[in-house]
């Protein structure tokens, strides 16, 4: 798939066009980024002859190789070869009908009904149809299919009883050739010809009256979502006024028209041979060609789906143009050099982009314009520009290597150096000096400019280090950031602000954003965000919800929100919500994050140098990129958040492998004995399906729902016989709200000797068979007790003392057993078990291990976790060896109860523990280990440790074939060390070793 190159090029190209007129009252196309689909990316077949979207989201695609089922992820082909099968490959038209349906027709006269649940059903030659090639489709409100066969007439089937019926025109006899059956609200059906528009009457299909006065030839009709009715005939467009037909416009330049779409605005998209999309508004047309991206060649089909985008089938591919959030100004938009560096806005509303192709200006009107800055040397070639900053009429730029300028009006009227004072010609950032002086950041420190004098900045304990950003307070205070640090300076002292812990204080800060309602300082840097507010410093990174480590500069929006740049795209938070993090009242912080599919050119963002996040008079947000800057304006992130959450479907069912049908929410019966069952799903989403995040739940099975992240397959193994029902929903993104989900009833089939019944008969078999040895034993007993009564007698005397010589002998024997069995227990205990936990020891797990991995390598799942206790060496250090034993001991407890009953956890050694998993492959350990983790993190166990938070890292491995003991400790080990060095606190995956 290949993607747009920004939206702001777009808009220049349709400026430069001559076709581009005006704008369609649905914004400019400039606000439109679009995606291209072809054979590379999984078609089968380049010409898209159709397209529609059925009820329940499924993109639907006609070509000559197949009917294609697309899920926003991935296209699933059906032809000839696929399960089901396909009479004909070659599908030549599409119908979305009622009660969720798709109609579909091929080259070979079949016309075929698909149905949730790959039900298919076919009507062809042998069930009553001609067998000549099927144009066209279409179901009226009645339910009655219409279907314009090529050369013999217009045919009408009733798919209830299966009667089909022809209809043919008077004058066209076998060269009729009809396409594109509409229905008018009255339910006139209108039929496009190539010689003219025609309709249904009765039984009858009769042209269209004289008094449309329609040219000779080619013209079809068209229903918008409104219900009008519109006719192409020529290059002129008609619309329907109750049994009026009016000429609309014509377009000359439009060539023959092939599609046309109203879309949700109201806005005409039309579709023509040669001449690519064109849109059509009440003042004038825009065309959608090669330059935004569209592939040769003719239109086949226009379509918008239930997501408003626009798609165009083509015999180059497949198309789609939608709305993004973003716009990007980049080098086809006029810009020297798509790697931009810094931003500036002057009191006139141009913004200046500074980059490594020297100056560009973009005007309010959005004309784009460079300034040549003449270099210190002119063998050097474009100046590269690193900083900006507007001030009272004039622009200041550093530079690399170039020292400063001073520019008016895109003219440079100075030029500052080393020789002029400054401490390095290489500049980087700049801020205004309270006293109306200039600070200049270096990379060898800070200067001061005032009054057309440089003098550098000069204290105990200021950097000598790259400054990347500057910033002076209403109190006089200049904050410096640093390559080596945050630095305040004020009344000539200077001081070094520590941002982390102990000989960690070394944090690159990039920028710097000051609140002066709230009196705080927002700091970014390479280890996420701190805020300095009242002497107190908070921070705000990975473990507090920021999907990244290093972020560039912030600033807050008229709406609430704190915007920044990082290397893998555009952060978004709710600032109020940030704020909460930092004091505290909140454990997390939502964050939006924004790339190539909101429409940026490139999602790297580029910091450190200057203002490289802009918040602009009009309140548009820039954002320098290295593909560009990129733009964002925040009041429409309304319409964008406000998308409905998608829905799901299942899309597969396998039982040990075997595909198994069903239709939803409809019971499925799975075979007794199935050892593993996985379940497909998809949300039918296709503005952003690589952000939908997951959650599904087994009644009957799982407790609560599962995140499921972005996996679109889960699995079950080993369930026992019964009732359950599978739920899956998803959202648009972490945090945000899910949609209508999908059900799916499973029954897991019992063996016959598991059924009910069986269990029940065999119960009434023993209990019989039970009660007969009873009556027969209690005859036997009553004989043998008369002849036993006679020797009782005769032998009590002799049986009472030997019973006693017995006894005594029992009893000495039995003391003797008790105390060697006393003996053997404590040794075997001490041998295996660990004596201050609890929990087994090393010599217990190595020899569970060893049997564990027989039968893995035998074929059962075996999974393997390490688990270290973060930080265990402070709390023996900082409290006591009392206290880490009493934190093994609880910890022991607790990690023990999220166990399953058949796991096994032993103490390795230390604060280190193992944990196997027998019968859990990867996916279900990883989860096993996540709830251990958040079990053990929401313990008391910082209660036992005295205030100390108690976390645990983990690694994990899923062992298959030969690998053995060494090999699994070794790779889990690798993934717990991956896992401390990420943060501690996590769990990691070491794959499948095998």
């Amino acid at each position: 798939m290949h993607r747009c190159i920004g939206a702001w090029t777009l808009l220049l190209a349709l400026c430069m066009a001559p076709a581009a007129l005006a704008a369609g009252v649905n914004g400019d196309l400039g606000d439109y980024t679009h995606d291209v689909w072809t054979t590379r990316d999984g078609l089968p077949h380049n010409t898209i002859n159709d397209m529609a979207q059925s009820g329940e989201g499924y993109l639907w695609l006609a070509t000559w190789e197949g009917l294609v089922r697309y899920n926003g992820n991935e296209f699933r082909l059906y032809d000839r070869r696929s399960q089901p099968s396909l009479r004909d490959s070659a599908i030549a038209a599409l119908y979305a009908g009622r009660n969720g349906g798709l109609w579909f027709a091929d080259s070979r006269g079949n016309l075929g009904r698909w149905q949730s649940g790959d039900r298919l059903r076919y009507w062809g030659r042998a069930e009553g149809l001609p067998g000549t090639v099927i144009d066209g489709v279409f179901e009226d409100a009645q339910g009655q299919v219409w279907i314009t066969l090529n050369g013999t007439g217009l045919g009408r089937l009733q798919p209830a009883s299966g009667r089909f019926d022809l209809l043919r025109p008077a004058e066209q006899g076998s060269g009729f050739v009809g396409i594109r059956p509409a229905q008018g609200e009255d339910g006139r059906l209108w039929i496009g010809t190539l010689r003219g528009l025609m309709y249904v009457d009765g039984n009858r299909l009769l042209p269209a009256p004289a008094t449309f006065k329609l040219p000779l030839g080619l013209a079809w009709p068209y229903r918008a979502p409104d219900g009008r009715i519109w006719v192409v005939a020529g290059n002129t467009l008609y619309r329907m006024h109750g049994d009026e037909l009016r000429a609309w416009r014509t377009l000359p330049r439009a060539g023959r028209i092939t599609a046309l779409l109203q879309d949700g605005y109201g806005t005409l998209w039309l579709g023509t041979e040669n001449r690519g999309v064109l849109r059509v508004g009440e003042d004038g047309v825009e065309q959608v060609g090669r330059g935004m991206g569209l592939p040769e060649g003719r239109v086949a089909v226009l379509f918008e789906d239930h997501e408003h985008s626009l798609w165009a089938g083509v015999n180059g591919g497949l198309y789609r143009l939608r709305e993004a959030l973003f716009g990007t100004i980049g080098v086809q938009a006029g810009l020297g050099n798509d790697f931009v560096r810094t931003l500036a806005e002057d009191g006139q509303g141009r913004v200046w982009i500074g980059g490594s192709s020297g100056l560009d200006a973009v005007e309010p009107d959005g004309r784009i314009h460079h300034v040549v800055l003449q270099p210190a040397n002119a063998n050097r070639g474009e100046v590269s520009v690193l900083a900006l900053l507007a001030l009272d009429g004039e622009l200041w730029a550093g530079t690399y290597g170039d020292g400063l300028y001073r520019l008016r009006d895109g003219h440079t009227l100075a030029r500052y150096d080393h020789d002029d004072g400054l401490l390095n010609n290489h500049v980087r950032s700049l801020a205004r000096a309270r006293d109306g002086g200039l600070w200049i950041g270096t990379r060898q420190g800070v200067g001061l400019l005032r009054d057309g004098v440089v003098q550098p900045l000069q204290a105990p304990g200021l950097p000598r280090t790259l400054v990347h950003a500057l910033l002076e307070t209403e109190r006089g205070e200049l904050w410096i950031a640093a390559l080596s640090g945050l630095y305040r300076y004020a009344d000539g002292v200077a001081e070094r602000i520590p941002l982390g812990d102990g000989d960690d204080d070394g944090r690159r800060v990039l920028a710097l954003y000051h609140d002066a309602a709230r009196d705080a300082l927002w700091i970014s840097s390479d280890r996420g965000l701190y805020r300095l507010r009242g002497g107190t410093l908070a921070h705000v990174g990975l473990e507090q919800g920021l999907p990244v480590d290093a972020v560039f500069q912030m600033v807050v929006d008229g709406h609430g929100s704190a915007w920044l740049g990082s290397n893998r795209g555009v952060l978004r938070m709710d600032y109020a919500q940030l704020d909460a993090v930092a004091d505290g009242r909140a454990e997390r912080v939502g964050v939006d994050l924004y790339g190539n599919r909101d429409g940026m050119a490139n999602a790297q963002g580029n910091g450190g140098s200057g203002t490289s996040t802009l918040l602009a008079g009009d309140g548009a947000v820039w954002f320098a990129t290295a593909g560009g800057a990129a733009v964002v304006q925040p009041e429409r992130m309304c319409r964008f958040r406000e998308l409905p959450p998608p829905t799901v479907v299942v899309e597969g069912l396998l039982a040990d492998g075997r595909p198994l049908s069903f239709v939803e929410p409809g019971e499925v019966r799975v075979p007794a004995g199935t050892r593993r069952l996985a379940i497909s799903y998809a949300a039918l989403t296709y503005l952003s399906p690589q952000g939908v995040r997951y959650r599904s739940r087994l009644d009957g099975f799982d407790r609560d729902w599962v995140p499921r992240g972005s996996h679109r397959t889960v699995e079950f193994t080993s369930l026992p016989p019964g009732d359950y029902t599978f739920r899956v929903e998803a959202a648009n993104g972490e945090g945000a709200q899910t949609g209508e989900g999908a059900v799916l009833h499973l029954r897991i089939e019992p063996y016959w000797w598991q059924r009910a019944s069986v269990r029940v008969a065999a119960a009434l078999a023993l209990a019989l068979l039970a009660f007969g040895l009873y009556r027969r034993r209690l005859a036997q007993y009553r004989r043998d007790t008369t002849r036993l009564e006679r020797l009782v007698d005769e032998r009590t005397g002799d049986l009472k003392r030997q019973a006693e010589q017995l006894a005594e002998a029992d009893r000495e024997k039995q003391g003797l057993l008790d105390r060697l069995g006393a003996q053997a227990r404590l040794l075997e205990r001490q041998a295996h078990q660990d004596a201050l936990t609890g929990l087994p020891n090393r010599r217990a797990f190595e020899e569970r291990a060893a049997a564990e991995i027989a039968r893995m390598q035998a074929g059962a799942a075996l999974s393997l976790a390490v688990l270290d206790i973060d930080r265990f060496k402070r709390i023996n250090d900082e409290r006591s060896h009392a206290t880490g034993d009493a934190v093994l001991r609880r910890f022991a407890q607790v990690a023990g109860e999220a166990c399953r009953p058949g796991d096994f956890i032993a103490r390795h050694g230390g604060e280190e523990f193992v944990l196997l998993l027998p019968g859990l492959p990867l996916p279900a350990a990883l989860a096993l280990c996540e709830r251990l983790r958040a079990a053990v993190q929401d313990s008391d166990l910082a209660e036992v440790a005295q205030g100390l938070p108690v976390t645990v890292s983990i690694g994990v491995v899923e062992g298959a074939g030969g690998a053995g003991l060494d090999a699994l400790m070794q790779a889990a080990d690798a993934a717990l060390y991956r896992a401390k060095n990420g943060g501690r606190n996590r769990v990691e995956s070491a794959g499948r070793l095998a």
